[in-house]
């Protein structure tokens, strides 16, 4: 089975920020929230792309990962961990822009 380049780069970003947590340092313990969100929201995006959803904005942007919840929300796909996953990308922003 041939894998997109976004699901490749989804799998990379999720082994890095395993790498990152098993260093166990506060630094990289940030790297590793930093890096698993977005490996989870690269996965996300490729089930919606999947389902042939588009997942650009009219603007050129791509959705954010609570717009893609909601997309795959109306294509009857259940993500039981969503409200967790919502949550850790919540920290992430905390970490990414307020440090």
């Amino acid at each position: 089975m041939k894998h997109s380049p976004m699901f490749k780069h989804a799998i990379e970003s999720f082994e890095h920020g395993l790498e990152h947590f098993l260093d166990g340092t506060e630094r990289s313990r940030k790297f590793a929230l930093l890096h698993i969100d977005h490996s989870i929201e690269l996965m996300l995006k490729e089930k919606c792309v999947q389902l042939g959803k588009s997942i650009y904005k009219s603007d050129g942007n791509t959705l954010g990962i609570h717009e893609v919840f909601s997309s795959l929300g109306k294509s009857q796909i259940s993500i039981p961990e969503q409200a967790r996953l919502e949550e850790l990308h919540d920290l992430r922003n905390t970490v990414q822009h307020k440090g």
